[in-house]
Parts: C-alpha cells; sequence; structure tokens
C-alpha cells in the first residue's frame, strides 16, 4: 500500500494533509477525522489549476458514487467520485480488505461483508475540494449531505472471493 511522504517534503501544512490523504487507500483513523472534515470543508486544501478547472467546468448539479462495504458503514465519509467504476473498484477493494482482515486474524465482527454502491445527485456548491491525484475525488465534508438522500446498492456481484465460492 501507498505511503505519505514525510512533512518535510512539503512546503505548506495544506499540501502535506492533501498528499496524506490521496495517498490513504482508506481514509484516516476516526481520531484525525474531524481535522480532515475541518482542512476540506474550511475551504484549506490547497487546489492545483487543473483541480480549479475540472470545478469550474462542472455543471450546475453532479451526480457522485461511493464504494463502501456493508461492515465499514462510511456512507457519511466525505470521498465521492463522479465515475460509477471507481466507487465499484473501491468497493470491492474495501470488501477484499475486509475479507483478508478477517482471514488473518483481523476484525473480529461477524457480520456479512457486501460491497455497496451508494449514488446521489448534489449541487456543485457542496464540493469542497476537488482531488485529481490518483483517482477523480471529490471532498464533500458537509456533515447534511446526506440530507439528498443517496441511493444504496448493494452489490454482491463486486464480491472479491465469489468465484472462489463457485468453485
Amino acid at each position: 500500500m501507498a505511503q505519505p511522504r514525510p512533512r518535510d517534503e512539503f512546503e505548506s501544512d495544506g499540501e502535506y494533509l492533501k498528499d496524506f490523504w490521496v495517498m490513504s487507500e482508506f481514509g484516516v483513523d476516526e481520531s484525525d477525522y474531524e481535522l480532515f472534515r475541518d482542512f476540506f470543508g474550511g475551504g484549506d486544501c490547497p487546489q492545483t489549476e487543473e483541480e480549479q478547472k475540472h470545478y469550474d467546468e462542472l455543471p450546475p448539479t453532479v451526480k457522485v458514487y461511493r464504494g463502501y462495504n456493508t461492515v465499514s458503514r462510511s456512507l457519511d465519509s466525505m470521498s465521492w467520485t463522479p465515475c460509477k467504476r471507481e466507487a465499484e473498484g473501491f468497493a470491492y477493494r474495501s470488501t477484499l480488505y475486509e475479507e483478508v482482515s478477517r482471514k488473518h486474524g483481523g476484525n473480529p465482527n461477524t457480520d456479512k461483508v457486501t460491497p455497496v454502491v451508494a449514488t446521489m445527485t448534489i449541487g456543485k456548491g457542496n464540493i469542497d475540494s476537488i482531488l485529481l491525484g490518483r483517482e477523480k475525488e471529490y471532498i464533500i465534508a458537509c456533515p447534511d449531505i446526506l440530507d439528498h438522500e443517496p441511493l444504496i446498492e448493494e452489490r454482491p456481484d463486486l464480491l472479491p472471493f465469489q468465484k472462489e465460492a463457485k468453485e
């Protein structure tokens, strides 16, 4: 898994926090979540010219997707994407991570793990930052974003060990 670069390689705290978020495959732990929510929600995330141009060219409303799994229940997290395929990929990866962790003595949770893709249409103004460093990622830090009532779709077809189970 990719690791964020050391803090002393960046000119500002904002650049460091942005890179840390992009390089962290599964986001940050609960103790740091508020720091990042305030960072993105406060408009402190530096945007490249390409990211700003991307934002400027967005239509007034945007359909966004979020991939996760039923155990993480991370619907209220900040990372969304305009690309359904990327969200499906993340739902797959997060489910795979959970399954592998369990096989090696990790999370003792007994709930069945199922990939999930959430979809909602939001106003452009709900997007706090655009990150184009790894995937197209829209950061939505607004806590009332879920007032938009996303469509939640469980996706067992994305189960990582589905093929093994059939054999």
